[in-house]
């Protein structure tokens, strides 16, 4: 969505421009003033959902490392638990 919204904004500025005959005049500055502002807001956004997908991948990378550790791993840690007369083997 925020890049929607930066393409949004720089369409709008090449408008703004296009249409500009040179002269800085109230009306021109008010606008361009206030894409500026727009353009802070957006580029906030960008920047933090791209720093969010960044971290989705980062997780999911570890995860997969995990799992890929975990499904490796030798039953070498058996337990022998004894109950009365009987011995039960827990964690192979």
């Amino acid at each position: 969505m925020a890049d929607q919204a930066a393409t949004v904004l720089a369409a709008r500025y090449a408008g703004l421009i296009g249409r500009w005959d040179g002269e800085c005049t109230r009306d021109f500055e008010t606008r361009a003033r206030v894409l500026n502002g727009l353009c802070g807001g957006v580029a906030e956004l960008q920047r933090e959902a791209h720093k969010a997908n960044r971290d989705n991948f980062a997780l999911e990378t570890l995860r997969e490392k995990q799992e890929k550790a975990d499904s490796n791993q030798t039953p070498s840690q058996c337990v022998a638990v004894s109950r009365s007369d009987k011995t039960v083997v827990k964690g192979c």
